[in-house]
């Protein structure tokens, strides 16, 4: 099989325009040396016909989105599903499982620190085993 192109874009359920990432992690990001002051979120509903593959990190985004739009369901996966090793879903700071969790005690910023650590990994996880599969 051949894979012709990946494209990887980060969206929102929201249909507000300009939607952007969080002040935390916009300076989390760039003290890593990422500049994303000018990135903006897509809303799903703009891309997910020409999606291949739609990954939530949780499993309420996941319900979300194929609610939303039920023709394209069979493309939604969770992140974790398709991520070896990874048994939870990845969370905000503000998610109520992280504030019931033994987490509970965190910092915005440090929950948000913690969440893109676990995308940053989870996304290289699920790249890996994409390109086992297609190579």
């Amino acid at each position: 099989r051949v894979l012709c192109a990946v494209h990887i874009v980060s969206t929102s359920l929201r249909k507000r325009k300009m939607d952007k990432a969080s002040r935390t992690t916009t300076e989390i990001l760039a003290a890593q040396g990422f500049d994303i002051s000018s990135h903006r979120l897509k809303y799903v509903g703009e891309i997910i016909s020409g999606s291949g593959l739609i990954i939530a990190t949780d499993t309420l985004t996941l319900a979300r989105t194929q609610a939303e739009f039920p023709k394209f369901s069979e493309r939604c996966f969770l992140a974790r599903h398709l991520a070896y090793n990874k048994h939870e879903d990845i969370y905000g700071p503000y998610a109520e499982s992280r504030r019931n969790s033994n987490e509970q005690n965190l910092t915005e910023r440090i929950g948000y620190e913690h969440m893109l650590k676990e995308i940053k990994s989870v996304s290289r996880r699920i790249v890996v085993s994409i390109l086992r599969d297609y190579l």
